[in-house]
């Protein structure tokens, strides 16, 4: 069926055209200029210059105001979700579900702010203006308060006054005429009782007087002055909160948050640690402090609480009818209970700058509009949202992707444009990589830019919301280069190791021959050192031998046979022991003292008044090593340059120890005549046996010293009381060695 009528409604009949011919209806009378025309769902949809019109299939007007009045209407429709759109010339297109959530277009007075009172709504502006608006915006009225600056905050919560804050702040009756002045900034204030209140100043923290002029605090131990009463000055007050429960004033300040409780203000801080806070109300009796990382506490009895919301981008927290609402960047939440509950009724896609709400509606203000959202409305059918794969480029390539398509190491540029079809206008894209967090598209909008992406597995998936339902995917791999596969890695490490095979191979061998030739270096420095130390003793030998022999002759020479003979078979006994012991290194102590003994015994014979000891002090070490022959120069040396030149008794001392170092210490000691007096004999006599035996001992040492056993010999002259030589005193020092 078609219908038609005048477009200037110069004619105002409505006709229905039938068989060719135009039948009349009904008159529709309206000084605008007809756009356009629809019949849907038995009513006509009349499109204006200035709105749109609803009548009945009668012609019985169901609005009698046009609905978007301020909008130039060129075409309706209604799709299968009930949904409607409407075309217009130059605003856009728009789509709704409910012909009561309408917009006021409030731009041409700049809108800032939103208050209500009773069945009121107030609208702060830019220009200074407040004005009054009609729930269903066809009013707008200014009212008489006219300000020099903008509207920065209203609070008619009061019973008789209305606080405007502009340029300086006014204090109003309840029709916005002005009763008095002042100059401080107000940002926000909290009646304690009909004539006091708390304020936050930019200036001042503290109390003013609002009613008749009174000198001393009802609720506080304080006098006001020119009806004010400051906490702190020179801080930045953002708003302020009367906890009646607790008779406390609490401040938020660009200092942090205050309270004043008891006459005493002090700073409030969450765990001790200084915080930032950007909001602060209360509603029924309970305080809620919201923290700059948009965390909500709940104060209570000088204790914060934490409410979990999981918001984020908070921008607002408002107290309305006694309840608490918090504003995100495009939706409302309604705080019941301590649980954040979401008001589905709300549905913005501009930023959210302010929100009041009456019985019936809830009121939205953005940089431009009021949008009005029926309560009732508040579990709307979800709109069906898609998002479409438009394009995707590979190193600034267009590029055709297969289910799941193999990307070559170096096509790792991507850019992924989508387009979204969501009719409310949320145009916000998230995205995300391989299941981690989901992220905005920012700048661009739809596309999505990936790049010098590593070798993996992707998965790239995109929603309309954050952790929302994932509406597209899109699934790629970028391979490895051949160096950073397996096989590659298996080929080189199996060539890493040849190599180090080989080396290790040959560096073994070098080790080895180097070895070798250590070895037969060592071996022959032994062998030298052992024939070196057999020669010594070869000499010491018969150098010992010739003493005895020359001791036997001067027996013989002065016919004394009997002495010859006992020495002679003391001699041949001594003999035997030193012949056994030519062929070994190393002979026991016991072994050392029972030739000493033999040797001592024989020196007895020789001299007069010559006596000696030999002991040990440690039972342990009877079976210790030393030396062969080590001791015999020493003793010797002690016999013959130092006692035989002595007159009186002659005592000669061995003993064998264990020192503090864990060492054996061999002390030879007698009562002679000592070393000085023993070399200034030896030097006159050219006593070559002696420079001999010295010699060749040193040379035994160093030998013994040089394959790592260290013995050390120390030799002293003993003086007695009267500083004159009491003999002399041979320590001979070594590691402890057994056999």
């Amino acid at each position: 069926t078609i219908y038609c009528t005048d477009k200037s409604n110069t004619n105002k009949k409505m006709y229905k055209i039938d068989n060719g011919k135009a039948i009349p209806l009904f008159e529709f009378t309206s000084t605008q200029t007809i756009q356009n025309l629809y019949f849907l769902q038995n009513k006509f949809w009349i499109c204006t210059n200035k709105g749109l019109f609803v009548l009945d299939k009668n012609g019985k007007k169901l609005n009698n105001k046009p609905y978007f009045a301020n909008f130039s209407i060129t075409s309706f429709f209604i799709d299968n979700e009930n949904k409607y759109w409407i075309g217009t010339l130059n605003d856009g297109l728009l789509r709704f579900s409910d012909f009561n959530e309408i917009q006021s277009d409030l731009k041409e007075i700049k809108p800032l702010l939103l208050s209500a009172e009773n069945s009121n709504l107030y609208v702060g502006s830019e220009n200074g203006s407040i004005y009054s608006i009609s729930n269903d915006f066809g009013i707008l009225k200014v009212l008489p308060l006219k300000c020099k600056n903008q509207i920065l905050y209203i609070n008619n919560s009061h019973s008789k006054f209305n606080f405007i804050a502009a340029d300086g702040t006014y204090k109003t009756n309840k029709n916005f005429e002005v009763l008095e002045h002042e100059n401080y900034a107000l940002k926000s204030m909290d009646f304690v009782t009909e004539s006091e209140a708390i304020v936050a100043v930019s200036g001042f923290i503290g109390f003013v007087n609002i009613g008749d002029m009174v000198s001393k605090s009802e609720v506080g131990n304080f006098q006001y002055k020119d009806k004010q009463y400051h906490l702190k000055d020179n801080i930045r007050g953002k708003s302020a909160v009367w906890n009646q429960t607790e008779n406390e004033a609490l401040f938020l300040t660009n200092m942090g948050l205050f309270s004043y409780k008891n006459n005493r203000l002090q700073e409030l801080k969450l765990d001790n640690k200084k915080t930032g806070f950007k909001g602060i109300k209360k509603a029924n009796n309970s305080i809620y402090v919201l923290t700059d990382d948009n965390k909500l506490y709940q104060y209570i009895h000088s204790n914060f609480k934490e409410i979990k919301t999981g918001l984020e981008d908070i921008t607002f927290i408002k107290n309305i009818n006694n309840n608490i609402y918090i504003g995100t960047k495009n939706a409302v939440y309604h705080l019941k209970n301590n649980q954040i509950q979401k008001i589905n009724a709300i549905k913005v896609s501009e930023k959210i700058q302010d929100l009041q709400i009456d019985k019936v509606y809830y009121y939205v203000l953005n940089k431009k509009n009021i949008i009005r959202f029926n309560k009732n409305n508040s579990n709307p059918i979800q709109n069906k949202i898609a998002i479409y794969l438009e394009k995707i480029w590979v190193n600034n390539e267009e590029y055709t992707f297969k289910n799941k398509q193999n990307l070559n190491y170096s096509q790792n540029d991507l850019r992924i444009q989508v387009a979204m079809i969501d009719y409310d206008k949320n145009s916000s894209i998230y995205y995300r990589i391989n299941n981690q967090s989901w992220k905005e598209i920012l700048n661009n909008g739809n596309v999505l830019q990936l790049s010098s992406l590593s070798p993996n597995q992707y998965k790239i998936e995109f929603s309309n919301q954050k952790n929302g339902t994932v509406l597209q995917k899109v699934n790629f791999e970028i391979q490895k280069p051949f160096w950073e596969t397996i096989w590659f890695f298996v080929l080189i490490s199996i060539l890493i190791t040849t190599v180090i095979v080989v080396i290790y191979y040959n560096r073994l061998k070098q080790i080895k021959a180097k070895d070798n030739l250590i070895i037969d270096k060592l071996k022959l420095e032994n062998n030298l050192n052992e024939n070196k130390l057999k020669l010594i003793k070869a000499q010491m030998n018969p150098h010992f031998f010739f003493n005895a022999l020359n001791t036997i002759q001067s027996y013989i020479a002065t016919n004394e046979t009997d002495e010859a003979t006992n020495y002679l078979n003391k001699f041949s006994k001594l003999t035997r022991m030193i012949l056994d012991m030519t062929d070994k290194n190393w002979i026991t102590i016991d072994e050392e003292i029972k030739m000493q003994t033999l040797y001592l015994n024989l020196q007895k014979t020789r001299l007069s008044n010559f006596d000696f000891q030999i002991s040990i002090k440690n039972n342990s070490i009877h079976n210790a090593t030393l030396p062969t022959m080590l001791l015999q120069p020493y003793v010797e040396n002690a016999v013959i340059h130092g006692l035989v030149h002595k007159m009186g008794v002659k005592n000669l001392w061995i003993n064998f120890e264990i020192n503090g170092q864990n060492q054996l210490e061999i002390t030879i000691k007698d009562n002679g005549i000592g070393v000085a007096k023993a070399n200034e004999i030896n030097q006159k006599n050219n006593n070559k046996n002696t420079s001999f035996a010295t010699k060749a001992t040193l040379e035994r040492l160093e030998i013994i010293n040089r394959n790592n056993l260290k013995i050390a010999v120390e030799t002293n002259e003993l003086f007695d009381n009267n500083e004159k030589s009491g003999g002399t005193e041979v320590k001979i020092t070594m590691d402890l060695r057994y056999e």
